[in-house]
């Protein structure tokens, strides 16, 4: 195992051990558990395509303990790694701004494509997970990017704004947006005596 970390050139470490690396951790993991709560519950909340926004959380869910999970273990550095080894050898590592700038255009395009599909799926009841639906395809535009390792990208996400680094606003934010409207569905339970 250890030839193959040293022929990629990455190794697993903790991605960020800082404080706000943890505290994402937390974010996320409490995304995970307050979806299975919106879950538990949406048979009394969801009162149009119950199955379609019962399976929505469900997928959130999964995501947000996935994401969970990979923000310490950084395995899109591992997928950065393995992107620059098959490159170089393919002979192909001297285009590699270009195929970044590819990617990420791809990124973005598969970003749009899947928010109008989850757009167009909930028909009738996105306006009630909007919020949700905008973090996900925030959270994945972002780490999909961010995975790219392009330069520029970097810059930008290392930027500190009064100490916190971008790449904390931006993904807490996107985390922020699944927590709050998760919260609103919990608070209509609420509201229902279904605690």
């Amino acid at each position: 195992m250890d030839r193959f970390y040293a022929t990629i050139g990455w190794y697993p470490t903790i991605g960020d051990p800082s404080f706000f690396g943890w505290f994402t951790v937390f974010a996320y993991f409490s995304a995970f558990i307050l979806s299975l709560r919106v879950v538990s519950v949406s048979k009394y909340i969801f009162i149009e395509q119950e199955q379609v926004q019962k399976r929505f959380w469900i997928i959130i869910a999964v995501l947000m303990l996935f994401l969970c999970i990979n923000k310490q273990l950084d395995l899109q550095s591992l997928f950065t790694a393995s992107g620059r080894y098959i490159l170089r050898e393919q002979g192909m590592y001297e285009y590699k701004r270009l195929l970044q700038v590819l990617f990420i255009a791809s990124i973005f395009i598969i970003a749009l494509s899947a928010f109008y599909f989850i757009v167009k799926k909930l028909y009738g009841v996105t306006k009630q997970q909007i919020l949700a639906i905008v973090g996900i395809v925030f959270l994945l535009m972002f780490i999909f990017i961010r995975a790219s390792s392009f330069h520029n990208v970097d810059t930008l996400i290392g930027y500190s704004l009064m100490g916190f680094k971008m790449n904390w606003i931006l993904e807490l934010t996107g985390i922020g947006l699944i927590l709050i409207n998760g919260v609103l569905w919990l608070a209509k339970a609420r509201n229902l005596n279904l605690k």
